[in-house]
């Protein structure tokens, strides 16, 4: 089948389709209308009914505003606020009312003569919730049969009234009474200075509003909520007011009595929330809500109407639309068969010949088809050539992009023959791609692979996994080239092969760098072993000068123990001085005993000579061992000297170690980390060191203070010693002559407090040594503590260079 056939049926079946669905779409469209134009007019009804209802009520307010303030009824009002307006009979009630019939009743007659007999009603309430007088009556109630003329209590039904009473705002709109619906417009009464007396109220019927609204041709039904009935007295006989199902009560019945029939209590309560419709045929029906003065639903009206004509008329249209169609559709589908022969089939002929001529390599992708009509078929046309050319240019673009890659790539088929190859690939061969097509590839490469089984092209030809990371060395331009092969079978859209894709990955420059790193990681190897016996020797010497300070700390130790023993003799020596003094001074006193003390004198003087004595060798021996703390403080020095050196030397080796790591690159950024932590460490060694130094700085000084210290302690012994031996020289010249001489006894005294005064001194230079040995100790215990920290910094140097 041509496309001639293939395109007219279609087309004339989609005419056919078309006249179906335009004449089923027209048909619901009109049903739309009809639902429409029906929905419309019950829409129309309800307003109309709605707005003569508010134009009822209004026209009643109207009508109790203009009597609401005229003098004769301002003036009764005042008369009935004299007396008792809660009272029933009471007598100034009575007289308000006569005034306002007697004033009232022209107005009354002359609305009854000119609306044909219609009562005017209009009714005056007190704001006790009472009636003062219903002016359209002779009398205000009935009872028993006898007409009363009283102010009856209307408080219990007439919620308007109330609210009027009560708010002082006028009221308007429906509300049920004795005889079912009334309009209701009452107005406040008030006083010229503003009181409020009570109100007036103008009553009007709801049948008129119902013939006014009910148009020609349709008939209405009202209908009113049981629940009222309590309240409309006048509508509690069935037979005159039929309720339905017990929940509607009728007003007033339709005309039609199969409108009534039809009329189900079921319908009247969907219509207590909102207009409803039904529709029978060409009968409709519909129902609304009448609601009171508040808004509150009371009763439903229920009218219904004929549409015949309506229907009639659409139906004309429908079928004339029908007509209209089957014309437009025969004429249509010839017209555009002749118009789709010329304008469509004739350049589609002309296009496939093209499309022929490229499929089988005659045509030229620059020739270009007529591109003058100024149609769809001229776009088709135009869009030709630009795909012609396009393609032109994708070839060109894929040619350009193959040939842009760096390096080699080719395709080759299932025997490792080339099929296409880029420049890189023909630079590499040292031929022009054309030549290299039915070549081997091996013939170009001479890799270890080529011709083997581990063949790149041969592993993914027979469905081998051809390894990412494998490295093969070849020659190019007769220079070293190491290449990684990424091979990719080749398919078509169907799944056919159609070859292989190998891309030549040139990693020459990258070997190259790894072989760089190799060497820079054998120098940085070299590097570390030379940290790592820097690391042993800076924990060795640490070891030594570890031991050489407890020497010295030991030494301090003894040094002040010795000095406490210093101490200890020196008191007794003072003792014996003071004791020596207050003897001289009873000799004094005591002349005739002098002999007997002076030789005790002697005896005791002895006695110190010998203990200054022994405190002069004790001296001497603690300069002796201050001397020799002195040299170990100095050997200390010396060490840490060596200490500092070592960690400077330590630093530097670090230093180095990073920039051969970082000169490394990758391969070095873990050595990089290891010589940054070594470096860290020589820093925190030379801080350690400093602080050391300045301990042991501290202690040569306090040691060279306790060295002279120790020097005036052996002079005042000395001194000391001397003035012993003068004392037991005069001590045996007085125990010679002491009863020629009194005057020698305080001159023996003098002496004695002379050597006291001495022995004080001396105890307190021995003090200040004792305490200076003690802060040496200390000194050296904290140096002790800080040399065993660099040790332990020196083993974790040593164990971070293992580690590297």
């Amino acid at each position: 089948m041509g496309i001639r056939r293939k395109m007219f049926l279609p087309i004339a079946a989609a005419f056919l389709l078309l006249g179906g669905v335009s004449l089923v779409v027209m048909y619901f469209q009109l049903d739309g209308l009809e639902r429409d134009f029906v929905s419309q007019i019950v829409q129309n009804k309800t307003r109309e009914v709605d707005n003569a209802i508010d134009t009822a009520s209004r026209m009643t307010l109207e009508q109790a505003a203009l009597f609401s303030r005229l003098p004769v009824v301002v003036s009764a009002f005042e008369t009935a606020h004299t007396g008792d307006i809660h009272a029933e009979k009471d007598p100034m009630a009575q007289k308000a009312r006569e005034d306002l019939r007697a004033a009232l009743t022209p107005f009354i007659k002359g609305f009854a003569q000119a609306m044909g007999g219609r009562k005017f009603q209009l009714h005056y309430h007190l704001p006790s919730g009472r009636s003062l007088v219903r002016v359209w009556r002779d009398k205000q109630v009935t009872r028993d049969g006898k007409g009363l003329d009283i102010s009856d209590d209307i408080s219990s039904f007439r919620p308007t009234v109330m609210e009027v009473n009560r708010t002082g705002k006028p009221v308007m709109g429906i509300e049920l009474g004795e005889g079912g619906f009334v309009f209701r417009g009452i107005a406040p009464v008030v006083s010229p200075d503003g009181k409020h007396l009570g109100s007036v109220e103008v009553l009007s019927e709801f049948a008129p509003v119902l013939a006014k609204v009910a148009g020609e041709g349709q008939d209405m039904a009202l209908y009113m909520n049981s629940e009222f009935l309590k309240i409309t007295g006048a509508l509690r006989d069935p037979a005159k007011n039929p309720v339905l199902d017990g929940r509607f009560v009728q007003i007033t019945g339709a005309k039609s009595e199969a409108l009534t029939k039809w009329i189900k209590a079921d319908f009247l309560e969907k219509a207590k929330t909102g207009t409803v419709m039904a529709q029978q045929g060409d009968k409709v029906v519909a129902a609304m809500p009448v609601n009171d003065y508040k808004g509150n639903q009371t009763g439903i009206l229920v009218f219904s109407f004929s549409t015949a004509k309506e229907s009639a008329a659409i139906q004309t249209v429908l079928y004339v639309f029908l007509g209209l169609l089957a014309v437009l559709l025969a004429a249509s589908s010839g017209a555009v068969h002749l118009v789709f022969v010329k304008n469509v089939a004739l350049p589609i002929e002309t296009m496939i010949a093209k499309i022929k001529d490229i499929t089988e390599d005659r045509a030229d992708l620059r020739d270009r088809l007529d591109e003058s009509r100024q149609d769809e078929m001229g776009q088709l046309a135009c869009w030709f050539n630009k795909l012609t050319f396009k393609l032109s240019e994708i070839m060109c673009l894929s040619d350009a992009v193959l040939n842009a890659m760096p390096d080699p790539l080719f395709v080759a088929d299932e025997k490792n023959r080339i099929i296409f190859a880029n420049l890189a690939m023909a630079d590499t061969a040292g031929k022009t791609p054309e030549e290299l097509k039915g070549t081997f590839c091996g013939d170009v490469f001479k890799t270890r692979v080529c011709g083997t089984p581990d063949c790149p092209v041969r592993c993914a030809a027979e469905g081998r996994r051809v390894d990412p990371d494998i490295y093969v060395e070849s020659t190019r331009h007769g220079e070293r080239m190491v290449i990684r092969p990424l091979v990719q079978s080749m398919r078509d859209c169907n799944g056919n092969p159609l070859g292989y894709l190998e891309l030549a990955q040139d990693m020459t420059a990258v070997v190259r760098k790894e072989e760089e790193l190799a060497g820079n990681l054998e120098r940085i190897q070299g590097i570390n072993a030379e940290l790592t016996d820097v690391a042993a020797g800076v924990a060795g010497s640490l070891g030594e000068l570890s031991r050489q300070s407890e020497e010295v700390r030991q030494g301090a130790e003894v040094q002040r123990s010795r000095m406490s023993e210093v101490v200890t003799a020196m008191d007794q020596m003072n003792s014996a001085v003071l004791e020596v003094a207050k003897n001289a001074g009873r000799a004094a006193e005591l002349a005739g005993q002098a002999r007997d003390r002076a030789e005790k004198g002697v005896s005791v003087v002895r006695q110190a000579v010998t203990a200054i004595g022994e405190v002069q060798g004790l001296t001497f021996s603690l300069r002796d061992g201050m001397e020799g703390l002195g040299k170990r403080a100095m050997d200390v020095g010396q060490i840490m000297n060596v200490i500092s050196d070592i960690a400077d030397q330590t630093n530097l080796l670090a230093l180095n170690a990073a920039i051969e790591a970082a000169r490394a690159g990758d391969a070095g950024r873990g050595f990089a980390v290891v010589a940054d932590e070594v470096r860290k460490l020589a820093e925190k060694t030379m801080n350690a060191t400093g602080e050391v130094g300045k301990v042991v700085a501290a202690i040569q000084a306090e040691t060279k203070k306790s060295m002279d210290l120790t020097q005036s302690a052996a002079t005042a012994v000395e001194r000391a010693t001397a003035l012993s031996s003068d004392s037991g020289k005069v001590l045996d010249e007085i125990a010679g002559l002491v009863g020629d001489s009194s005057d020698q006894v305080q001159t023996i005294a003098a002496a004695a407090e002379e050597q006291s005064a001495a022995s004080d001194e001396i105890t307190k230079a021995i003090g200040d040594v004792d305490r200076i040995s003690s802060d040496t100790a200390e000194g050296m215990t904290h140096s002790v503590q800080a040399i065993a920290g660099l040790s332990e910094m020196a083993e974790k140097l040593g164990r971070i260079a293992s580690d590297v």
